[in-house]
């Protein structure tokens, strides 16, 4: 079973449903479980040329939820420092999305930054859920 799939049954199953907020102080607590490396979609198109020479790997992006987005109503924009640098990929958007919307934490870093690549393979995000590693042991084990 891939990432996705293991992660799309835990929503099945309720196990992610049950997530609280999770406050920035406690995610030392946490788990990051990643959902996704992609490039940043659009990333020539929105502010993220103007922006790059500032950028630096491991910086920490912001995931907004679009959806009244002409073109995806699941879209997910990614934005740097108030700075909106693109989307999230259309074909990868589904979770992301479902997740902002059901209040899930979710993390997202720059993961890969090549100033020096084509515009749209400059930026690379991961995105991570964070969940309580305790949580996650005891629905294991039941």
């Amino acid at each position: 079973m891939n990432r996705i799939d293991f992660l799309k049954s835990m929503v099945t199953k309720g196990i992610l449903l049950t997530t609280p907020f999770i406050p920035k102080a406690r995610e030392k607590e946490l788990v990051e479980v990643l959902l996704y490396r992609e490039f940043v979609a659009g990333f020539q198109y929105a502010d993220g040329l103007k922006v790059l020479g500032k950028m630096k790997e491991g910086d920490e992006l912001h995931l907004v939820r679009e959806p009244e987005n002409n073109y995806d109503d699941q879209a997910v924009a990614v934005y740097w420092n108030q700075n909106r640098i693109g989307y999230v990929p259309a074909a990868n958007n589904e979770i992301p999305n479902s997740f902002l919307m059901k209040g899930l934490a979710l993390k997202s870093r720059i993961d890969k930054l090549d100033k020096k690549a084509k515009p749209w393979q400059a930026c690379q995000a991961g995105i991570y859920l964070l969940y309580p590693e305790a949580l996650l042991q005891k629905k294991a084990s039941s």
